[in-house]
Protein backbone atom coordinates (compact mmCIF):
# COMPACT_ATOMS: atom_id res chain seq x y z
CA UNK A 1 0.00 0.00 0.00
CA UNK A 2 1.08 3.57 -0.62
CA UNK A 3 2.62 5.18 2.44
CA UNK A 4 3.29 8.80 1.43
CA UNK A 5 0.76 11.38 2.49
CA UNK A 6 -0.16 14.10 0.07
CA UNK A 7 0.47 12.03 -3.08
CA UNK A 8 -2.04 12.71 -5.81
CA UNK A 9 -2.54 12.07 -9.51
CA UNK A 10 -3.84 14.60 -11.98
CA UNK A 11 -5.26 14.16 -15.44
CA UNK A 12 -5.28 17.18 -17.71
CA UNK A 13 -5.42 17.80 -21.43
CA UNK A 14 -2.85 19.61 -23.52
CA UNK A 15 -4.12 22.35 -25.83
CA UNK A 16 -4.48 19.79 -28.63
CA UNK A 17 -6.61 17.55 -26.37
CA UNK A 18 -3.90 14.97 -25.67
CA UNK A 19 -4.35 13.44 -22.19
CA UNK A 20 -1.53 14.01 -19.70
CA UNK A 21 -1.45 12.14 -16.37
CA UNK A 22 1.00 13.20 -13.69
CA UNK A 23 1.91 12.04 -10.20
CA UNK A 24 2.57 14.72 -7.58
CA UNK A 25 4.77 13.89 -4.60
CA UNK A 26 5.70 16.82 -2.39
CA UNK A 27 7.44 19.24 -4.79
CA UNK A 28 7.98 16.71 -7.60
CA UNK A 29 5.76 16.19 -10.62
CA UNK A 30 6.31 13.01 -12.61
CA UNK A 31 4.59 11.60 -15.69
CA UNK A 32 2.67 8.45 -14.70
CA UNK A 33 3.97 5.46 -16.71
CA UNK A 34 1.25 3.36 -18.40
CA UNK A 35 2.62 0.07 -16.96
CA UNK A 36 2.21 -1.90 -20.18
CA UNK A 37 4.63 -4.40 -18.63
CA UNK A 38 1.70 -5.56 -16.43
CA UNK A 39 -0.97 -5.51 -19.13
CA UNK A 40 -1.57 -3.90 -22.48
CA UNK A 41 -5.13 -2.61 -22.79
CA UNK A 42 -4.21 0.21 -25.15
CA UNK A 43 -1.53 1.21 -27.59
CA UNK A 44 -2.91 4.75 -27.40
CA UNK A 45 -1.70 5.66 -23.92
CA UNK A 46 -3.82 6.72 -20.96
CA UNK A 47 -7.23 8.39 -20.96
CA UNK A 48 -10.38 8.54 -18.85
CA UNK A 49 -14.11 9.01 -18.97
CA UNK A 50 -14.94 6.23 -21.44
CA UNK A 51 -15.32 2.46 -21.50
CA UNK A 52 -12.20 1.84 -23.58
CA UNK A 53 -8.63 0.55 -23.55
CA UNK A 54 -6.95 3.84 -22.59
CA UNK A 55 -9.23 4.09 -19.51
CA UNK A 56 -8.28 0.52 -18.54
CA UNK A 57 -4.61 1.39 -19.01
CA UNK A 58 -5.02 4.40 -16.70
CA UNK A 59 -6.77 2.24 -14.09
CA UNK A 60 -3.90 -0.25 -14.21
CA UNK A 61 -1.27 2.50 -13.95
CA UNK A 62 -2.94 4.20 -10.98
CA UNK A 63 -3.60 0.96 -9.14
CA UNK A 64 -0.06 -0.34 -9.73
CA UNK A 65 1.47 2.85 -8.39
CA UNK A 66 -0.62 2.79 -5.23
CA UNK A 67 -1.43 -0.87 -4.58
CA UNK A 68 1.49 -2.75 -6.13
CA UNK A 69 1.68 -4.80 -9.30
CA UNK A 70 -0.14 -8.00 -8.30
CA UNK A 71 -3.03 -6.25 -6.59
CA UNK A 72 -3.35 -3.80 -9.48
CA UNK A 73 -3.72 -6.55 -12.06
CA UNK A 74 -6.45 -8.16 -9.93
CA UNK A 75 -8.56 -5.01 -9.43
CA UNK A 76 -7.83 -2.63 -12.32
CA UNK A 77 -10.91 -3.46 -14.41
CA UNK A 78 -13.19 -2.93 -11.40
CA UNK A 79 -11.41 0.36 -10.66
CA UNK A 80 -11.89 1.41 -14.27
CA UNK A 81 -15.63 0.70 -14.15
CA UNK A 82 -16.34 2.32 -10.80
CA UNK A 83 -13.91 5.27 -10.89
CA UNK A 84 -11.95 6.03 -14.08
CA UNK A 85 -14.89 6.01 -16.50
CA UNK A 86 -16.63 8.56 -14.24
CA UNK A 87 -13.85 11.14 -14.56
CA UNK A 88 -15.07 14.02 -16.77
CA UNK A 89 -13.25 14.57 -20.07
CA UNK A 90 -11.79 17.87 -18.84
CA UNK A 91 -9.72 16.18 -16.16
CA UNK A 92 -9.44 14.90 -12.62
CA UNK A 93 -7.35 14.82 -9.47
CA UNK A 94 -7.34 11.77 -7.19
CA UNK A 95 -5.28 11.07 -4.08
CA UNK A 96 -3.30 7.91 -3.48
CA UNK A 97 -5.16 7.64 -0.19
CA UNK A 98 -8.57 7.50 -1.90
CA UNK A 99 -7.36 4.76 -4.27
CA UNK A 100 -6.03 2.80 -1.30
CA UNK A 101 -9.33 3.22 0.58
CA UNK A 102 -11.30 2.12 -2.51
CA UNK A 103 -9.21 -1.07 -2.73
CA UNK A 104 -9.53 -1.73 1.00
CA UNK A 105 -13.31 -1.45 0.78
CA UNK A 106 -13.35 -3.84 -2.20
CA UNK A 107 -11.20 -6.37 -0.32
CA UNK A 108 -13.28 -6.15 2.86
CA UNK A 109 -16.76 -6.35 1.31
CA UNK A 110 -16.08 -8.15 -1.98
CA UNK A 111 -18.38 -5.54 -3.55
CA UNK A 112 -17.15 -2.92 -6.01
CA UNK A 113 -17.27 0.46 -4.26
CA UNK A 114 -18.50 3.52 -6.08
CA UNK A 115 -16.16 6.38 -6.80
CA UNK A 116 -14.83 7.70 -3.49
CA UNK A 117 -16.36 11.00 -2.38
CA UNK A 118 -13.19 12.26 -0.72
CA UNK A 119 -9.84 12.76 -2.39
CA UNK A 120 -11.16 13.43 -5.91
CA UNK A 121 -11.54 16.69 -7.79
CA UNK A 122 -13.46 16.59 -11.05
CA UNK A 123 -12.53 19.38 -13.42
CA UNK A 124 -14.92 21.44 -15.50
CA UNK A 125 -14.39 21.77 -19.21
CA UNK A 126 -12.33 24.75 -20.28
CA UNK A 127 -13.67 26.99 -23.02
CA UNK A 128 -12.13 26.37 -26.45
CA UNK A 129 -8.72 27.98 -26.95
CA UNK A 130 -9.04 31.72 -27.45
CA UNK A 131 -12.56 32.04 -25.97
CA UNK A 132 -13.16 33.63 -22.60
CA UNK A 133 -15.24 31.77 -20.05
CA UNK A 134 -18.72 33.27 -19.74
CA UNK A 135 -20.57 33.68 -16.47
CA UNK A 136 -23.64 31.47 -16.03
CA UNK A 137 -26.68 32.92 -17.79
CA UNK A 138 -24.63 35.16 -20.11
CA UNK A 139 -25.24 34.88 -23.85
Amino acid sequence: MHKKRGVYYEGTRAEDGTPVVTKHVEDDTLVLPPRTDLGRFSGDGLDWGEFNGPSAQLALALCADVLGDEHAVAVCQKFKLSVVVRFPPAGFRITAKSIDEWARQLDETNQVPLMPRKGIVLKKARPPHGEAERPEGAQ
